[in-house]
């Protein structure tokens, strides 16, 4: 549980009504989409301590915070340092909080401003050539953790199923550690999306703006957001998550075919083989990678228990669907993986 400055309801979520009597300036995000009511985020800023808030006017981002605060409990029992988020309501809607994870006295460098200086395919391996690059030519140390970080970033993104870890929401922080200049690792942000859940969310959202993606059109809301969750799963065998342990060039240049190398891949066929190359080169990574494979072996992915721990510590409760989503591609995930390690270790180890 995050612990701040404002008072809890009788369920647990945080009130942020009175942040101004509390001493804080709202700071807006200033890509907040206005025109559709998307606020997306903002912070909260009294001086001395920030909070990172999400949320919207749309009843939609509920999604949003089912994924963030889901993924704020599987790192918490995975060892993997986070964004962590704990349950509000702000205008009466819901929104997830967060302490601000960055300190005044810390440098942050963003892997978009790597991809800026040099070239290098988006993976582990070309991220830390490109960072051992930035380090030589800016007399910075590189944290003795920090590939074995990224190889668990890209390896838990991958189980689940999370689309959003592009150059800009990868971050490195440099502090000054007795007298020198050591880059680690930045806590992982922007985790709200796993499971599928920002495709179920934008559909809800077009509905809600008066959009209906769905052929033939569902006027119940909650049958179309079976609809939704039902197309996810589909959806989910065809999705590849953004950071790899490697790239296949010709797949990265159709990635940058416009100006933000981020965009998206629409070839189907191509993502089914992006999708198994990455789980090919996890299984290859894992077979010669000691603490990598610790690490998947003792992945703690009790979806229902960490739901079940958000609603007794916040009263913010998931709905059991959203679980069952998160638990179906998961599953499917491992699967494909589980096959890429014993598949790897007969042919090539003769295990």
């Amino acid at each position: 549980m995050v612990e701040l400055n404002f008072e809890r309801d009788k369920g647990g979520k945080y009130i942020l009504e009175d942040f101004d009597e509390r001493g804080y300036t709202k700071i807006h995000n200033a890509a907040a989409d206005i025109k559709s009511g998307w606020s997306n985020s903002f912070l909260l800023d009294d001086g001395n301590n920030k909070c990172v808030i999400k949320t919207d006017m749309t009843n939609s981002y509920a999604v949003s915070i089912y994924g963030e605060m889901l993924f704020s409990k599987i790192a918490e029992h995975n060892g993997i340092d986070h964004a962590e988020y704990d349950a509000s309501l702000y205008c009466n809607k819901p929104a997830a909080i967060s302490k601000y994870i960055f300190a005044e006295d810390e440098e942050k460098l963003v892997c978009q401003d790597l991809v800026y200086r040099y070239e290098f395919d988006y993976s582990v391996e070309g991220i830390m050539q490109a960072l051992l690059k930035f380090a030589a030519e800016n007399d910075v140390i590189l944290d003795k953790n920090l590939k074995n970080q990224l190889y668990k970033c890209a390896l838990i993104d991958f189980l689940c199923c999370a689309p959003d870890r592009h150059a800009e929401n990868l971050c490195f922080i440099i502090r000054d550690i007795n007298g020198k200049k050591v880059l680690s690792l930045c806590p992982l942000y922007d985790n709200e999306d796993i499971f599928m859940f920002g495709e179920v969310r934008d559909k809800l959202r077009d509905i809600e703006l008066g959009k209906n993606s769905v052929n033939p059109p569902v006027k119940n809301r909650e049958e179309y957001e079976q609809v939704c969750i039902a197309s996810a799963v589909k959806s989910s065998k065809n999705e590849y998550p953004l950071l790899g342990t490697n790239f296949d060039v010709e797949s990265l240049k159709r990635m940058m075919a416009g100006d933000d190398i981020l965009t998206a891949i629409t070839d189907t066929s191509l993502c089914k083989k992006m999708l198994g190359n990455f789980a090919t080169s996890f299984a290859v990574e894992m077979a010669n990678n000691e603490e990598l494979q610790k690490f998947y072996d003792s992945l703690n992915m009790d979806i229902f228990k960490f739901a079940s721990q958000i609603e007794n510590e916040t009263g913010f409760k998931i709905p059991e669907k959203y679980l069952m989503l998160a638990e179906d591609v998961f599953y499917e995930r491992k699967q494909l993986l589980d096959s890429e390690i014993k598949d790897y270790k007969q042919m090539v180890l003769g295990e």
